[in-house]
């Protein structure tokens, strides 16, 4: 596809924001097809649901979509308010870590996106981003533009599901969009009910218009060490994910049964205790 027909929020993402690890630190980011096929898709959506195994640059994405949203709401004076949802604070403070440090490797975002301790404002402009945890309560009285949800499935069994309520009703007053991103986790979570709801919209779009599922995995039927079934289920494979790295796990999965149930659950994205189990 031609540059020209690159949305916006692709064109921003591509001219603005960077790497920030290793020895790519510093260097343009280049969107994968994935990364692009979620923005294209989820336009007019009001929730998108994504489920991929680990390693595949989600962290680094979710910064991406963060940055572009505000230097959107900067550009329109429309008071952008991010919320960056996580399990643990610790996990938000790596989400927040992955938007500040794109911002102070780019010295274009620092003129108009400014760090602090807790947030992230816009310069001269109303406009902020923040980090909230799925067990410091339910945060009720937002008013967000965009949220941006991490590992649903690691989110406090009891207080998660407040939070999750609490984000999606506050979307009632703007024209907000949330984005909800996990890796597969235990079939009797509050996560694996979202995941069913999410497989029969997939399945029957029309019952919900307003939700886009995008789910990468393997079927529980399709071998673990085979590594198409790998391309298949990490469309970052080969970028982020190591071929090198799952050879070698798979090997030793073949030996040892807990390794194997951890190559199908972080990184073939198989929900653990499904009705129908490895």
């Amino acid at each position: 596809m031609e540059a020209a027909e690159y949305s916006w929020t692709e064109k921003i993402i591509e001219k603005y924001c960077v790497l920030t690890e290793d020895e790519h630190a510093g260097k343009p980011v280049k969107l994968l097809d994935w990364q692009r096929n979620l923005i294209r898709n989820g336009e007019g959506k009001r929730m998108i649901w994504l489920e991929i195994p680990r390693k595949n640059g989600k962290s680094a994405f979710i910064a991406m979509l963060a940055i572009a949203h505000m230097l959107e709401g900067w550009k329109n004076n429309s008071n952008p308010q991010v919320v960056l949802a996580a399990a643990t604070r610790e996990q938000a403070g790596i989400l927040f870590a992955y938007v500040r440090n794109m911002i102070l490797y780019n010295p274009e975002l620092q003129k108009v996106l400014e760090p602090f301790r807790k947030e992230i404002r816009l310069k001269g402009r109303p406009g902020f981003l923040k980090t909230l945890t799925s067990d410091g309560g339910s945060n009720h009285g937002l008013n967000p533009s965009l949220i941006l949800g991490d590992e649903i499935h690691a989110w406090n069994e009891v207080k998660g599901p407040d939070l999750w309520e609490a984000l999606r009703t506050s979307m009632a007053a703007r024209d907000s969009k949330m984005v909800a991103i996990t890796t597969a986790g235990g079939a009797y979570s509050f996560a694996h009910k979202w995941h069913e709801y999410a497989v029969r919209v997939q399945e029957q779009p029309e019952i919900d218009p307003s939700w886009l599922t995008i789910i990468y995995g393997a079927q529980d039927h399709e071998d673990p060490h085979d590594p198409k079934v790998w391309a298949k289920a990490n469309p970052s494979l080969g970028v982020t994910v190591s071929m090198r790295y799952l050879e070698e796990l798979s090997n030793t999965a073949k030996h040892d049964e807990p390794t194997l149930l951890s190559l199908r659950k972080l990184h073939l994205n198989q929900w653990a205790g499904s009705a129908q189990p490895y």
